[in-house]
């Protein structure tokens, strides 16, 4: 007979005056209902084994809907929050932070310090690649400076080798030194133009003496002081 009676209003004849009043009324929450449903459960001796774990069951039905109707998605304390937001509560609870009890504007001023952090983040982030970029800029120019005048060493060793083997004397030839002291230039501008001058040289470029001359005066010649 008892399996057959509504079970909410089994409950409710259970329950004492004030507490049905306070079921009708809006100030009870439903946590509270939750609560006094196991209590009864737990003292209550009129039922079966298969009634109790059918009104357990029921009990968390109840506790299941209460907390989809009480836990709004996206939302703390009835505010929406945004995408960000909703992130920056994520990561707080991760770190062990509970932000449900803090307010919109808490939330709001945690999060601005957020967005500056990232920009701040995003400044040293853009120095940094830079940085790099001119590292590497650095390193390719050095490399090919390396390379050009290890081609320009072989081609002269190639050229006395085959002056040798034909038994001829060597030609007039007009040698210079590329000086490495510089003036106004950085170490990568100066080496990219060293550079220029040892590949004319290794392709015997008609402009290897106008690259020589220029280098000479805009580069490694001396700045007359002023009167």
């Amino acid at each position: 007979m008892a399996a057959s009676l509504d079970f909410h209003s089994m409950v409710t004849s259970m329950l004492p005056d004030d507490a049905g009043d306070a079921l009708d009324s809006d100030r009870v929450s439903t946590e509270a209902l939750v609560q006094q449903l196991k209590s009864l459960l737990e003292c209550g001796d009129g039922g079966s084994g298969s009634d109790s774990d059918a009104a357990a069951e029921e009990v968390d039905e109840v506790d299941g809907a209460a907390a989809a109707d009480y836990q709004l998605p996206g939302g703390v304390g009835g505010v929406l929050l945004s995408p960000s937001q909703q992130e920056l509560l994520q990561f707080r609870a991760e770190n062990g932070e509970d932000l449900s009890q803090l307010s919109a504007g808490a939330l709001n001023e945690y999060l601005n310090e957020l967005e500056c952090l990232i920009s701040e983040l995003n400044d040293t982030l853009v120095t940094e690649l830079a940085r790099r970029d001119e590292l590497a800029l650095d390193r390719e120019v050095k490399e090919q400076f390396i390379n050009l005048l290890t081609a320009v060493q072989a081609k002269k060793r190639e050229s006395r080798q085959q002056l040798h083997q034909q038994h001829q004397q060597p030609q007039h030839m007009a040698f210079t030194t590329l000086p490495l002291r510089k003036r106004g230039l950085s170490d990568t501008e100066h080496l990219q133009t060293l550079n220029g001058i040892l590949r004319a040289m290794l392709l015997n470029a008609p402009e290897v003496s106008s690259l020589l001359t220029d280098y000479i005066l805009r580069v490694y010649a001396p700045i007359l002081p002023e009167a």
